[in-house]
Parts: C-alpha cells; sequence; structure tokens
C-alpha cells in the first residue's frame, strides 16, 4: 500500500511537468515565456560555467525578446550528470537541468534509457548546418543535437593546460599549442538534449537554437575554444581543412558511432591503458 501511494506521488509529479509539442519557432518563444525559468546543470569548466550560462541567458532573453530568469547549479562531469538524470526520471523527479549538454558517450547513455523528449528541431532550428557524409547534427529522431566539435590532439604543457582551454589560451598569446594527429584524428562533438522530465522543454528548444546561431557559436568559441565544424564560418573547420589537406583520416564520435562500434567499453578502457602507459 505505502509502495502505491509512493508510487502515485512520482506519478502526479511528472504529470505536471509540461511538455513541448511546439513545431514553430515562434510557438517555441511562447512556449518558453510561459514557463520562465531555466534550470541548468553542467560542469563549472564546460561552456563557460555561471559566466557562460549567464551569457546564454541574456543573449536569448535579447535574440528573441524575453525575460526568462536563469538558475545555475555546477555539477558532476558529463556521464554523472547524465546518469543523474536518467536517475531522477526512472523515480519520476524532475531533472536537475532543463537541457542537456554534453559528450556523446553521455547521449548513447541517454538514448538507451530512453531519457530524450522527441522534438521538431528540424523545423525551428534557423541556422541548420548541411550533413557531412553519414553525419547529421540534428538528429532524424529529433532526440538530441550537435552544437560543437572539439578536435583530439596532441597538446603541450598538458600538465597545466586542460582540453579546449588551449584553443581559449592560444588567443591571448599564452605559450602553448597543440596539434592534431594525421593518421587518425577524432572529433569529439558537444550535444543536447531536453530529457522528458525537464520542467522547461521550450526553454530548452530556445536554448538549442540559440547555441546553434552565429551568436551561440562565437560564445562558445570565446569560452570554450569550440564551434560546430559543419558551420562554414567555422574556427574548427579550418583546422580540419589542414588535416583534409594532408588526407588525414578522421572519425566523429558520435552517439551513432558508438552504437556501431563492438565492445565500446572495453575499447575505450584499453586506449585508455595505452594512454597513461605513454606518458609515463
Amino acid at each position: 500500500m505505502i509502495a502505491q501511494k509512493i508510487a502515485a506521488v512520482f506519478l502526479a509529479v511528472f504529470a505536471l511537468i509540461p511538455v513541448a509539442h511546439a513545431t514553430t519557432l515562434d510557438e517555441i518563444i511562447e512556449g518558453a515565456r510561459k514557463e520562465g525559468n531555466l534550470r541548468g546543470q553542467w560542469g563549472q569548466n564546460s561552456f563557460g560555467g555561471s559566466e557562460g550560462f549567464q551569457e546564454i541567458l541574456a543573449g536569448m532573453n535579447r535574440k528573441y525578446k524575453l525575460n526568462l530568469k536563469g538558475q545555475y547549479t555546477p555539477g558532476p562531469d558529463m556521464q554523472r550528470i547524465m546518469l543523474r538524470v536518467i536517475q531522477e526520471a526512472a523515480a519520476g523527479q524532475p531533472a536537475s537541468t532543463d537541457v542537456y549538454l554534453g559528450n556523446s558517450q553521455a547521449i548513447f547513455d541517454g538514448l538507451k534509457a530512453n531519457l530524450f523528449a522527441n522534438t521538431t528541431y528540424d523545423k525551428f532550428i534557423e541556422n541548420k548546418p548541411k550533413p557531412e557524409g553519414k553525419f547529421n547534427a540534428i538528429a532524424p529522431a529529433g532526440t538530441h543535437v550537435a552544437f560543437a566539435t572539439t578536435v583530439v590532439g596532441i597538446q603541450y604543457n598538458s600538465n597545466l593546460v586542460k582540453g579546449n582551454d588551449v584553443n581559449v589560451l592560444k588567443r591571448t598569446g599564452a605559450p602553448v599549442a597543440h596539434t592534431v594527429v594525421e593518421e587518425g584524428t577524432v572529433l569529439h562533438m558537444r550535444y543536447a538534449a531536453i530529457p522528458k522530465n525537464s520542467r522547461a522543454p521550450n526553454i530548452g528548444a530556445l536554448l538549442i537554437n540559440y547555441l546553434m546561431s552565429a551568436e551561440g557559436q562565437e560564445l562558445l568559441w570565446k569560452h570554450d575554444g569550440m564551434d560546430l565544424h559543419l558551420f562554414p564560418g567555422s574556427q574548427t573547420k579550418r583546422e580540419l581543412d589542414i588535416l583534409r589537406a594532408a588526407k588525414g583520416k578522421i572519425v566523429t564520435s558520435s552517439p551513432e558511432w558508438l552504437a556501431s562500434s563492438k565492445n565500446y567499453a572495453e575499447t575505450q578502457k584499453e586506449l585508455e591503458g595505452i594512454l597513461r602507459e605513454g606518458g609515463k
């Protein structure tokens, strides 16, 4: 009896969570206006952290003539945040973050848990990039959108500088650099998706549209040294064009690619071990 009551409470809470049925940008904007508040959670070192969150929110308010409020909470790494949202959804609780921003592995985990709302991104995203071979930034099922690319290479001074901080610091004249490996370079994509238990799915959808805009891409480059290589003016595209000219092999790490890779988890652990041994 107690278990039934608890389940009923969870179902009641879940029923109160709004669902985005809008299909046009105008409908998304009006839905966002009614929701009013965005809750965001990702690592402080990702996407500009709290500063990036405030800049994104301010940019959305200017661009779409809104007065949205926001609450940013620093979170753990991308996989742990995804696990948290999956657990919240399973318990019938609202998501800690109204829109998820993270890597392909976390999106892969979310897809296995059937976490994401099917959204008509292809209908309302204004700045839609063209597909590249089999890779499409907008998932055909409407579950997730790739909004930025990181190029995995060899970093100099890597004990002091991590990840895409290299690209950010290079522009300040700092003595750091990185190089891509022509024999094989992996593009690690950054994705956005709206959990089914989001309390503001329309604002989440609007944020994704904003990140795909020229202004949003500039913010991503400013804070994280990344943007989407599929856009013609992309900074990342310039680096990849040099690699392609040298006939370098490029692999795009996407949820779809991970799903097609046999024994992915075992292979990932083996590669991590090789890299650790190589660093000694």
